[in-house]
């Protein structure tokens, strides 16, 4: 029951208002509305400043959420604050803020605590019941001064969100003073409202103070039964004075206004408080935003939509029952999460199989090679068709492919299937989440929510029913489970060798000498071997080490921490790239010998990488290429207009640079020198191979073949479906040669150069491993990552005839990688995964009779950049995230 007078929601059983003593009445009105007020023409500024005070670490989540709201509301003639202010229960209710659970907080009881010094007693304790359920109000009067504070508490934290001072005077002037944002709207002279957004408790006590002795009146008592009826029509003023003022706007009334006719303001019949934006087309009653339904174009109040005689889609037919106060036909139950996500997966497989086809059918239509305009067109199509399907298809159907395959239905309130609005709404969040984390959480709202609604659900104000819920949720977790239980058989042992791999050195080796690092936070950031000397890059220095006894020959404290790049196999110096800022580098030629600095040049480039050879030196980094010459004249410069476009450069004869963007991926000859562009291929179908010098470049396309280019004639001299996954990438190149090779070889076999035909085959189902001079070395078994293997058999192949030579027992190596040779042994590095590490071996395999010799070498050394064999004086040097050092092989090891 209502009091008409109050504005507060009473017992059913209650005659009379416990306050005014008004008798109570059921929702009937008298008058009828002549008006209606569209909130949705409230400023979104005014909005975004209302909120603007929220916790900082969520503003960035409610903002863009509140404007994709707003719009969404503003594009259908719907108000947008009407889900924050009306509810379809009653605006307030008497409660005993004392008892309800997370009060007493910090600012609650230091507001309450300023209060009572000042006088202030308690006297009446209010609970909103609107949509949002989230604000408490505790009233309290200070009868010596006649005035009254009402603290509004969030009711789930028990944090005071504002306070407001409000009184009347004896001359019937209202004032009111509000710590919180509030409309900026004008008010006259004896309705005094001033919002002082940010103001501490104390300060706005004191301003509201202020104001009688300015105005020179004093305030009077105002009983309790009246001064709930004066801040409802402070409310109606309000929006009053907002229709004036322009900040709020009418809607075109019923008919037009006559000459001389002013609009009058009516509230909702149904909630005295709520502004009424509708009126019900049977029987013109004003109702607010949670009192009408619309169907057919037509707005009802509750009372005759039920008597309307509008044909029930099929799903409804039959007697409607009320669960929650939701309207759902007969056998249907809300459903839960795991039948939801199910559905929402199955209607992603459908899209991505559409979107999938689109792009296929695009590029067969149009005979087009390349992947960017079908794939443009695919995204285009993706994108509209999802638009499509997640708005129209429950406005129209009550639900999706998914949810029909299911056997799901997307209601409202009243159990039709939801508008257009609703299913924006529900769109826009599904659009927010896939943007932030925080949106996500609301979908877990499904768990703990009795009617089964997300987060998504109550802001559009619909449901997801179903039949049979228990045995469709215990399926539908069942066939969740089958994609996480197979996944997890093949990723979790990768995932857990790389979350648990200890990355940690451990050398075994005798040592002969080690460089020791400045403090137990250094690290080696690079180092090279040039001749006999180790250059070791660090966070405090750039040091020159000799190769045999770890002297120290030099050092550079103004190059610490740098990368080192080399600059040929026969110079004497090496390129030095300094980091100093994201977007200052520094670029040197350092001589090996006597660490002199042979020139340097300041780079406005963000982590520069280098290219260099004897001739020329390029350094790129985003958008940005530069050659620079031997002697450190900068030849060139080149920015690339592509947004974010980022580059791979290759010295082949000249300059290969390979451009990728978000949306294209192409290619640029550049000569050297000049930077001059010699070619370019836009919306590139292949991508970059094995560079093979002399102007000779592998590239992989988009079939699925392979294909050797002669870059200064933009060529290509044949395409070969083999699979030359060349040991570029997978194993270290034997010593290069300056002559084109006569063959490539492949991961199953080795081709011709010069047309791309076979040559020889591996033994069948072998796989390349690794080359020498002479030889292959291939196995049955393919390594597979970090994860033990089962043991592998590993074959000798001639290289020119591919005869076996010899055929090792079995290892449990789950690496194998080439590191150099002489005339007698080839020099090979193991890896083994050891419980929670990898473990190094150094294998040498005798050329003449082919036995093998295995040296441990220790803990997490199994790749070859780390090391370098010195077999004239049987010593290794092993480079660590740790450390660098030379240490001593042992004269007898295993021998298989």
């Amino acid at each position: 029951m209502y009091c008409r007078n109050c504005g507060i929601y009473h017992e059913k059983d209650q005659k009379q208002c416990r306050i005014c003593h008004a008798t109570l009445v059921g929702g009937q009105a008298e008058d009828r509305a002549r008006i209606f007020v569209d909130l949705t023409q409230v400023p979104l500024v005014a909005l975004l400043r209302s909120v603007k005070k929220v916790n900082p670490a969520l503003a960035f989540f409610i903002f863009p959420f509140i404007t994709v709201i707003y719009f969404f509301k503003k594009a259908f003639h719907k108000p947008f604050l009407s889900p924050f202010l009306n509810s379809r229960t009653q605006k307030y209710r008497v409660t005993q803020i004392n008892e309800t659970s997370g009060a007493y907080k910090g600012s609650y009881k230091a507001a309450i605590t300023f209060l009572e010094r000042n006088g202030f007693k308690p006297l009446i304790d209010l609970e909103d019941v609107n949509l949002s359920q989230v604000m408490l109000r505790k009233i309290m009067i200070n009868s010596a001064q006649k005035v009254y504070g009402t603290l509004n508490i969030q009711k789930g934290t028990g944090r005071v969100a504002h306070i407001t001072f409000h009184a009347v005077t004896s001359q019937k002037t209202y004032v009111e003073v509000n710590n919180e944002y509030g409309f900026p709207l004008r008010y006259p002279k004896n309705c005094m409202i001033q919002y002082l957004p940010g103001l501490s408790m104390e300060a706005a006590y004191h301003t509201f103070l202020n104001i009688f002795k300015e105005i020179g009146e004093q305030p009077i008592a105002v009983p309790l039964k009246s001064l709930m009826p004066i801040n409802h029509k402070i409310t109606q003023y309000s929006i009053d004075q907002g229709l004036r003022q322009g900040m709020f706007q009418i809607k075109t009334p019923p008919k037009p206004l006559r000459f001389g006719q002013t609009a009058t303001l009516h509230m909702c019949s149904f909630h005295p408080l709520n502004a009424a934006v509708r009126k019900c087309s049977i029987c013109n009653t004003p109702v607010c935003e949670a009192c009408y339904t619309t169907k057919d174009g037509q707005y009802y109040c509750d009372h005759c939509l039920a008597e309307t005689t509008v044909e029930e889609p099929p799903l409804l037919s039959g007697v409607l029952k009320s669960t929650h106060g939701v309207k759902m036909p007969e056998g249907f139950y809300f459903a839960g999460l795991g039948m939801r996500l199910l559905a929402t997966l199955l209607d992603l497989v459908f899209i991505g199989l559409l979107t999938t086809g689109v792009y296929y059918g695009v590029r067969v239509i149009t005979g087009d090679g390349s992947r960017t305009f079908p794939f443009i067109m695919a995204q285009f199509f993706g994108v509209a068709f999802t638009i499509w399907y997640f708005i129209i298809l429950p406005a129209k159907f009550g639900q999706t492919v998914g949810k029909k395959i299911l056997g799901l239905r997307i209601i409202d309130l009243t159990g039709f299937q939801p508008d257009k609005a609703a299913a924006i709404v529900r769109f826009g969040y599904h659009i927010l989440s896939g943007l932030f984390i925080f949106p996500v959480l609301g979908y877990f709202f499904i768990l703990f929510k009795k009617t089964r609604q997300g987060l998504h659900d109550r802001l559009a104000e619909t449901f997801v029913i179903t039949r049979s819920p228990k045995w469709k949720a215990i399926l539908s977790w069942c066939l969740l489970a089958v994609p996480l239980i197979v996944g997890g058989w093949y990723f979790i042992p990768d995932v857990y060798s790389l979350l648990t791999l200890d990355d940690s050195s451990e050398i075994i080796l005798e040592k002969k000498w080690s460089f020791p690092l400045d403090t137990p936070e250094s690290y080696v950031n690079s180092a090279r071997i040039v001749d006999h000397q180790c250059i070791v890059s660090t966070p405090l220095s750039l040091t020159a080490l000799d190769i045999y006894s770890g002297d120290k020959v030099w050092g550079k404290a103004d190059l610490a921490d740098s990368t080192i790049y080399s600059m040929g196999k026969d110079h004497d110096s090496l390129l030095i790239v300094k980091n100093s800022g994201e977007e200052k580098a520094l670029l040197a030629l350092v001589h090996t010998t006597s660490g002199s600095i042979t020139w340097k040049q300041n780079l406005d480039i963000i982590d520069p990488v280098v290219v260099a050879d004897s001739k020329s030196i390029i350094v790129y980094g985003l958008q940005l290429i530069r050659e620079y010459s031997p002697d450190g004249r900068l030849l060139w410069k080149r920015q690339f207009s592509e947004p974010g476009a980022e580059l791979y450069a290759i010295l082949n004869k000249d300059i290969l640079v390979n451009i990728y963007t978000a949306s294209s991926h192409s290619f640029m000859y550049l000569a050297r020198h000049t930077g001059d562009i010699l070619w370019e291929i836009k919306e590139a179908r292949y991508g970059i191979g094995p560079n093979l010098g002399k102007g000779y470049q592998l590239f992989y396309f988009d079939d699925g073949q392979c294909g050797l280019m002669h870059l200064p004639e933009q060529k290509v001299l044949w395409q070969s479906p083999e699979n030359i996954y060349h040991p570029a990438y997978d194993v270290d190149v034997a010593p290069e040669s300056d002559d084109l090779p006569s063959y490539l070889y492949t991961t199953r076999s080795v081709i011709h150069t010069k047309d791309g035909s076979a040559f020889l085959k591996y033994p069948e189902g072998s796989h390349l491993i690794c080359i020498t001079n002479d030889f292959l070395i291939v196995s049955p078994h393919q390594f597979t990552g970090l994860t033990q293997t089962p043991q592998i058999d590993m074959l000798l192949l001639d290289k020119s005839a591919g005869l076996l030579k010899k055929q090792f027992p079995a290892t449990n190596w789950i690496s194998l990688r080439y590191i150099m040779e002489n005339a007698s042994d080839i020099y090979l590095l193991a890896g083994t995964r050891v419980k929670k590490s990898m473990t190094g071996e150094l294998v040498i395999i005798h050329k003449d009779t082919f036995d093998m010799r295995r040296i441990p070498i220790g803990k997490n050394v199994y790749s070859p950049v780390n090391l370098t064999v010195f077999p004239r004086t049987n010593t290794v040097f092993i480079q660590t995230y740790k450390d660098v050092g030379l240490y001593a092989l042992p004269e007898q090891s295993e021998a298989l």
